[in-house]
């Protein structure tokens, strides 16, 4: 089964396994067509040298499977450290990162150790940069959301500087030049960059996302699908698959089923519940839409309660997730805010957050072009305004 959705012949599984300071790992290649084993082997080591097996193993499936890798294909490990504490707080940044708004504070702890036991962690700078954007969007303050940005901004120049073939830095320089600098030329050569030193990463589509402009569709929907082919069951390809398709109304029903696919693999992506509740809601499909915003997570699912309940005539609960959503996130979601007050008709209060989000930087104002909620509001002066003082590209 696993075998047929990713369209491979062979999988390689195995386990992992640990008593005092002793590590097993058994690893196996298994023939899909057949179930029969290609190669197997076992493991025995001392927990001090967890990476040297990391790259045997690696060494060893290759020269199972006869590969031929281009010179610049390297089988190890490129997150290096020869510090297994700092490999372990690394690991569980990236865990809480991952898993959603709340973890934010506690990735950014997790990282800011990790590096604290290593100083020369490159991957582990260029993750906790990452981190710091991301505590940004639902800081208490402006003045915790600019500080956050400029650690985030310090620790990414060091992660390039330590490495700079290290493609997840250049990732996140680029969210920062384009979401908060709004660097589109420097955020675009970002991303150009890091997909040339890691063209199957999918987080690089957020990335480009961040930097898109709608007349390079056409590019982004091909690098999409490249990478959809590759990883079939990456869940932020199918979600930037249907953003880009989000673009042009005939996209839509493609967009909604990209997105579907998004949501089958990770049930818990927020994004992907907050663009399909909008989408059942512009269908006028109120209560299915309102479903999609209650799991949307904290920030996104206020913002979407607020519209949903509009729509359905429940003015006072519209009001009473409007307030929850300004009281925790009015000075890291302001955008999301105005969208609120767009949909609900609201022009003029819907103009007055976006000038907010530009006080404050908002990342989400690159995609106020063409961002679903606001399609109300385009013909309005003030919009071309906006976007023109935005440096926007057309």
């Amino acid at each position: 089964t696993v075998a047929k959705a990713l369209d491979v012949a062979n999988i390689l599984e195995g386990s992992v396994r640990k008593s005092g300071n002793k590590l097993r790992v058994t690893a196996q290649i298994i023939r899909a067509a057949d179930s029969s084993h290609l190669w197997s082997q076992t493991y025995d080591r001392e927990l001090t040298d967890v990476f040297k097996v990391q790259d045997e193993i690696a060494g060893a499936v290759v020269a199972a499977l006869k590969l031929k890798l281009l010179p610049s294909q390297a089988v190890s490990n490129p997150h290096r450290t020869g510090n297994t504490d700092a490999y372990d707080q690394y690991l569980l940044g990236q865990q809480l990162l991952r898993g959603g708004v709340g973890g934010r504070q506690h990735a950014v702890a997790a990282l800011q150790q990790a590096v604290a036991l290593d100083p020369q962690f490159a991957a582990a700078y260029g993750f906790l940069a990452a981190a710091q954007m991301a505590f940004a969007d639902v800081a208490g303050s402006q003045a915790e959301r600019v500080a956050a940005h400029k650690l985030a901004l310090a620790n990414v120049e060091k992660a390039i500087a330590l490495d700079p073939g290290l493609s997840r830095a250049y990732l996140t320089r680029a969210f920062y030049r384009c979401n908060v600098a709004w660097d589109w030329k420097g955020g675009e050569e970002d991303v150009e960059r890091g997909w040339a030193l890691d063209p199957y990463n999918s987080e690089f589509l957020g990335a480009g996302f961040a930097c898109f402009r709608p007349g390079r569709l056409q590019e982004a929907l091909a690098r999409d699908r490249r990478l959809i082919a590759s990883d079939p069951l990456s869940a932020p390809a199918w979600l930037f698959y249907g953003l880009h398709l989000m673009v042009v109304p005939s996209g839509i029903p493609e967009a909604r089923a990209a997105l579907q696919r998004a949501l089958d693999i990770n049930p818990d992506a927020a994004w992907a519940r907050f663009l399909m509740g909008f989408l059942d809601l512009k269908d006028g499909k109120a209560e299915s839409a309102l479903a999609h915003f209650v799991r949307a997570g904290l920030g996104l699912g206020e913002a979407g309660v607020a519209m949903a309940e509009h729509t359905r005539g429940h003015a006072q609960k519209s009001q009473q997730a409007l307030d929850e959503l300004k009281a925790k996130y009015g000075a890291g979601l302001s955008l999301q805010i105005a969208q609120v007050y767009a949909w609900r008709g609201e022009r003029d209060l819907a103009f007055a957050w976006p000038e907010r989000s530009y006080a404050q930087h908002d990342s989400g104002l690159v995609r106020l072009r063409f961002d679903l909620p606001f399609a109300g509001l385009r013909g309005d002066p003030r919009f071309a305004a906006l976007a023109q003082k935005l440096g926007l590209p057309e």
